[in-house]
């Protein structure tokens, strides 16, 4: 160990028996497995690839190479070329009588039961899926009987974990404590190997079991602080080691530090690849640029170990958002358009080329080769638009905020720049497309269109012509528990609007014409009917989380629009329906599902229930304020929505937010902090709280220690002024 235990990608022993006569040959057998226990799949690939290059007869070089191309959490799995690497290591085996050691032959049987999608070396059933669940339970056995055999093998027992993980994300159709065994077995045989210094102190052990305690429940994720803090402690080099603990701290509300391990980790990647060991092994993408007379390389790495980079680039950008820094967020997506632009190049994408046949040679290619880099461009814009777009919602929170337009550079751009072009949702690229390209596409349509409602400071006037004609018995009525309602949804996807056309994506849109359809409406339109076709996309591939959170970004957009057109109820119980239907994805949540989505349909849902909750509040204040002055007429008179109605809806909006800030929702999220705050106050002032104590101290004590993220304290000040006044004062005089 270098200085004070740490090591750049971690102390890592696996002795080899070709190894023990070629030290060059181990040391890259090492740096593979030092890679692979980190998730560096693309430097993986790298030092297996190198190795069986340097010694074609290295068997385990074969097996470690396999491995590389089996992530499996990450919804990933290549076992075609998996089973071509261990099939030809198997060959050399044969070929030069090489004698493998017991262990190394159980380490390579566990990699073939995996990868054994043809019934070639096991009992499972021919196919890539329809062998998913046996490979699984296959790999997860041998793994066992390993560490049994060898039970002072620290990559053994980090196995163990690991496959019980990935058998669970086949087999549980949720990750609930005590209801699926293998993800419980797996916490339970991290904590109980955490005490044995050959396990504490391996990456792969400390990486996977940290995994492990990456789930929405308070006595889950509290388990995992102490893997969180000794696993970058120990691997202080890597990208995902150092943003891997990002994950629990989210899930604590510690969003201080997890930005700070988000931007720990992006540095360490730009530093690695800033030494230009790997100029040209960019992955999928780089690997077309290696012709320097095209004039596109690698340069530093900028798609080197990209499905680890981008995806703590992503993460700091949702943290620094609960910081209300605004410029930072922009700046972190800024880079991530630049990415874009250069998959689309060097895929040959900076131009179209045409064969005789008129069919593209190269932009198709390069775009898909691109996907997941347009995917993570994509979430970051939707997560900075809807941020500043429901924070003007919420109402005054600070100018850096409110008048943000729509997604783009700085998230400035124009709507007709914004609008996003359809990704692959089918194939591998850096990830899963199947899984990320859809919701990446659904949560960019979903903030264009809130945003063409509520944004540029439309919120106020929308809420004040939707609350001023609705009848308060109503919304009563709408908010009232319905016994027959469930979580049916399709009933997102079955509502009418005034402005329903089926026809959106060909009519003409501009809205100067009598009975044309103005562009927002375009906008919303278009926005509905491809989320809807996300959606459909997740329930007929069973992806039930995704499905779930994407019905509630539809009920988003339906809700906006709702309002826009005055229809109070209908807003309120498809935003109801939408937090619902959120809610209820706790439930199926799997050890691969996205750990960060969107603005939550509880936060949403509670954001529009206070607003209106104030607005008839101002309203009332307004008529009685009229009715006193001289010359007031009936007719200038503001209907009430009454007593009842308003209290109505701070209870649920109340309730929203408490499920948005519990373990199983988002805890410590900025706009639900605020947004709770300003209930506690309005209910105070309307002599409808509970306790003698304001609760709203608490809320906004919390939020205050989310407000001092960033590179310096207290971004809040300038990214949300208002706020940051309201807040300060407020605990000033408590």
């Amino acid at each position: 160990f270098p200085e004070e235990g740490t090591s750049t990608w971690g102390h890592l022993c696996f002795d080899t028996s070709q190894g023990a006569d070629d030290g060059e040959a181990q040391a890259l057998f090492i740096l593979g497995m030092k890679a692979l226990s980190n998730f560096a799949y693309g430097y993986c690939k790298f030092n297996f690839e190198k190795l069986i290059k340097s010694k074609p007869s290295f068997v385990m070089g074969y097996w470690g190479r396999a491995m590389c191309e089996t992530h499996l959490l990450w919804n990933s799995e290549n076992p075609e070329v998996s089973h071509k690497y261990l099939k030809e290591g198997r060959e050399k085996q044969d070929k030069h009588d090489i004698k493998l050691s017991d262990r190394e032959d159980m380490y390579y049987k566990a990699a073939e039961a995996l990868n054994d999608y043809s019934s070639e070396w096991s009992y499972c059933d021919d196919g890539i899926s329809d062998s998913q669940p046996c490979r699984f339970k296959a790999f997860n056995d041998a793994c066992e009987a390993l560490m049994m055999a060898y039970p002072e093998d620290g990559n053994a027992g980090a196995w163990v974990v690991l496959s019980r993980l990935a058998l669970g994300t086949i087999i549980c159709h949720t990750s609930a404590p005590g209801l699926c065994l293998p993800a419980d077995d797996a916490r339970s045989l991290a904590e109980q190997l955490m005490e044995s210094p050959s396990y504490n102190t391996n990456p792969a052990f400390l990486h996977y079991s940290l995994h492990s305690f990456d789930y929405p429940y308070s006595e889950v994720y509290t388990r995992g602080l102490p893997f969180a803090e000794q696993y970058p402690k120990l691997v202080n080099g890597s990208v995902h080691s150092l943003h891997m603990p990002s994950h629990v701290y989210q899930r604590n509300g510690n969003f201080s530090a997890a930005a700070a391990a988000d931007r720990a980790s992006v540095l360490a990647g730009d530093a690695f690849a800033a030494m230009g060991a790997v100029r040209y092994a960019g992955g999928p993408i780089g690997e077309k640029a290696y012709d320097p007379s095209d004039g596109v390389v690698s340069g530093f790495g900028w798609a080197y170990n990209a499905g680890n980079i981008y995806h703590s680039l992503e993460y700091e950008q949702y943290e620094v958002l609960q910081a209300c820094d605004f410029k930072r967020a922009a700046l972190l997506t800024e880079r991530m358009g630049v990415a874009c632009s250069q998959g689309l190049a060097a895929g040959g994408g900076r131009k179209v080329e045409v064969n005789d046949g008129d069919e593209e040679d190269e932009l198709g290619e390069s775009l898909f080769e691109a996907t997941t880099f347009y995917g993570w461009l994509y979430r970051m814009q939707a997560r900075l638009s809807q941020q500043a777009t429901f924070s003007g919602l919420l109402g005054h929170v600070g100018e850096a905020s409110e008048p943000m337009p729509l997604p783009g550079w700085g998230g400035v751009a124009p709507m007709a720049t914004s609008l996003p072009l359809p990704l692959a949702w089918e194939g591998t690229t850096d990830y899963n497309n199947a899984v990320y390209a859809p919701q990446s596409e659904a949560g960019l349509w979903n903030a264009i269109a809130v945003n063409s409602v509520f944004g540029m400071g439309r919120a106020a006037r929308v809420l004040r012509h939707a609350v001023g004609g609705a009848d308060g018995d109503e919304v009563v009525k709408t908010l009232s528990p319905d016994p027959d309602d469930g979580d049916d949804i399709d009933e997102v996807s079955s509502v009418e609007l005034e402005l329903d056309s089926a026809f959106p994506w060909e009519a003409a849109c501009g809205g100067d014409v009598e009975g044309q359809l103005s562009s927002a409406s375009c906008v919303i339109l278009m926005a509905r009917q491809r989320i809807h076709e996300v959606h459909q996309f997740y329930l007929h591939s069973e992806t039930w989380y995704e499905a779930n959170l994407t019905a509630a970004l539809e009920a988003q957009v339906i809700s906006s629009a709702a309002l826009s057109t005055g229809n109070l109820t209908l807003a309120l119980s498809i935003a109801k329906k939408g937090a619902e239907l959120e809610w209820a994805a706790v439930d199926v949540l799997l050890p691969s599902s996205t750990s960060v989505y969107f603005v939550p349909g509880t936060a949403s849902y509670g954001i529009l229930a206070l607003r209106i909750a104030e607005t008839a509040d101002m309203l009332e204040a307004e008529g009685k304020k009229g009715k006193g002055s001289a010359g007031s007429s009936q007719e200038n008179e503001t209907k009430s929505m009454g007593t009842e109605a308003i209290k109505a809806l701070l209870l649920e909006a109340r309730d929203a937010f408490k499920k948005c800030l519990s373990p199983q929702g988002r805890p410590n999220l900025s706009l639900c902090l605020l947004g709770a705050a300003r209930v506690e106050r309005l209910m105070e002032g309307r002599g409808l709280q509970d306790s003698k104590e304001s609760l709203a101290h608490t809320f906004y004590e919390r939020l205050m220690q989310n407000w001092q993220i960033g590179e310096k304290e207290n971004q809040a000040e300038e990214g949300c002024a208002t706020a940051w006044t309201e807040a300060k004062e407020f605990l000033a005089t408590r």
